[in-house]
Order: structure tokens, then sequence, then C-alpha cells
């Protein structure tokens, strides 16, 4: 059933159009989900267009998980503009293009039908207002989150079993001073491990990890994206990366919560693989464990016996500033 029947059984109260909010959701930025959003919009934009009793207000697109409400910037300006009145009826593809978590369906259903906004799923056919909706939404949306938690299990397990294979290339994955050979194997990139080299010497110099970025953008050198600008957080990968003595962990940190995408440091809760000597090192093990042990002493957080952690009155500050 499409809108403009559905409008039929539902007139809108005074005014008399709905001004139509349409949302639309895909998971990524790729090439296939652009063109299925293009698809989803077209057909939602001309099921409005031929109904009498509505009118494209605007369309809310965005792209991102459905996993969680959370940071999605467009949904948060459709219920901003439905607050405001300005959007009367919110049209949608489907439950699973609104959110895969059951409970932020409804929670957002709920709160849209406090400002007596009704929402209606296009494939499910459901009217947000009608009786029942709200088991019918509960049950099409367990379906939609039970699907995407087997895909994730179905993904884990797929990761896991490739990890257990030595020859697998999920070790080959290459990082900055790194080549892909034709065989996939990785190789050493020699201009780029020229810097990682001058990153390890300066900090065993003294320099602290602002003092590097000043040093590596005032000659000029770029990132692995080309850029002219080091963020902090690249070279302090950098320094703690197994890779350049020729080492490959995976699952240094992990997802512990479905649907929860935050990973955490993994300290035993989840199996760890770990390949020594896989490929060609870059850096020595001497400098790299110099390196590790230099780090701790510079860190102002002073860890205790009994697990506790405490701030140092001072912070590392490198002479090299």
């Amino acid at each position: 059933m499409t809108i403009v029947k559905k409008l039929k059984q539902h007139p809108p109260l005074p005014p008399s159009r709905y001004e139509v909010g349409i949302y639309c959701r895909v998971s990524t930025a790729s090439k296939t989900q652009v063109v299925s959003a293009g698809h989803q919009l077209s057909g939602l934009i001309a099921d409005v267009a031929h109904s009498q009793q509505a009118r494209l207000y605007d369309v809310y697109l965005d792209v991102q998980s459905g996993r969680t409400s959370d940071n999605r910037k467009n949904l948060m300006r459709l219920l901003d503009d439905c607050r405001a009145g300005r959007v009367t009826l919110v049209y949608t593809k489907s439950i699973s293009r609104f959110a895969r978590n059951t409970v932020d369906v409804l929670t957002i259903v709920r709160e849209l039908k406090k400002m007596n906004v009704p929402v209606y799923f296009e494939n499910e056919q459901l009217y947000s207002f009608d009786k029942e909706a709200e088991l019918a939404i509960s049950l099409h949306g367990a379906i939609a989150q039970g699907e995407s938690e087997n895909k994730s299990e179905n993904i884990k397990w797929s990761l896991d079993k490739a990890a257990q294979n030595p020859d697998a290339q999920i070790y080959n994955r290459k990082c900055y001073g790194y080549s892909n050979a034709e065989d996939g194997s990785l190789v050493i990139n020699e201009l780029e491990a020229e810097v990682i080299r001058q990153v390890f010497q300066l900090y065993l110099d003294g320099y602290s990890v602002g003092g590097i970025k000043k040093y590596l953008e005032g000659n000029g050198i770029l990132t692995s994206r080309g850029k002219m600008i080091w963020s902090k957080r690249s070279i302090e990968t950098i320094l703690t990366n197994e890779k350049y003595i020729g080492d490959v962990i995976l699952y240094k940190t992990f997802s512990p919560n479905f649907p929860e995408k935050k990973r955490i440091p993994n300290n035993g809760e989840h199996q760890k693989y770990i390949q020594k000597d896989h490929h060609p090192a870059i850096i020595s093990r001497e400098t790299f464990r110099a390196v590790q042990e230099m780090r701790e002493s510079r860190s102002n957080i002073e860890r205790h016996a009994d697990g506790t952690a405490t701030r140092k009155a001072r912070r590392y500050t490198g002479k090299k500033e």
C-alpha cells in the first residue's frame, strides 16, 4: 500500500495537507549504497508528489550505520523540524532504514507521537498511529536487529577463521612504511621507512610527540594520505606499532557489546593472534623496546600494584618541544 492510499484512510488534521519529511539512511558512502539511496529517495518523492494530501517539506539523508541513532545529524534535524511544526508526517522506506535498534525505533516513534507526527514505513506498510502499530514495529524491528546481529557474528566468525590461518591476507594489511607486493605480502617502502626510522630516533633523542610533529611538518614530510599536517595520534601509533619490528598482532582492540561500535583494549577478553617475524622489519627490537621503556618513563600516569592509577604532578615536555 503506497502512502497515497494510506493517507486516504488517515486524512491530515488542519491544515489540509501533511508537510512530509522523507528520511533515508545508507550505511556507507560506497557507490552501491549511494545508488541505493537514490532509488529510495526517488520512489518516496514520487509517492508524495502523487498525493493531494501531502507536500514534500524536505529530504533528510544520513550516511551512517543504523545500529544507534547517535550522531545521525539529519535524523536530529528531522526531529527538530517536527518539534517546530514544519514537518507533520515522516515518510521512510523501512524500519531497518530508520534504525536497526528496536529500542531506538520505538523511542523515536513515541516521541513523534507526542508531537502528533505519524511515521509511515513503506515496505512494512505500517502507519505509526494505527492500533497495534507498536507491536508490529517491535516485531519488525526485532527481526531487523536480529539480522544485523547475525551478520555481525558471521563477520566475527569469518575474521577469527582467517586469523587462525598464518597465510591469511588479514596479516598483510599495510601501514605507513610498507607496501603490498604482487602476491599481497608486506614489503618495505624505503621512502616511508626512512621517516619511520627518523621518528623513532627523534623520540630517543628527547623529542616529545609534539616536537616530532613540528619536525615532520617543518621538513615538508607528508603523511600517508599526502597531507602536510601530522596528528599526534598518528605519531603515537607509529611509536607503538609492532609491525615495524616484523610482528603482527590481531585483536589488540575489540568491540565487546553489540550494537556498540566502540573498541577497547584487549586485556585477555578476546583471543589475540600473534605472528613474530612475519615480514621484514624496519626497526630493531632493541630500538622498539627502548622507545616503549622511554614512553613509560615519560608518561604522566603512574600505575600502582593494586591496579589503580594516579596522574603525576608534572608531565614530560621534552627538550625539543
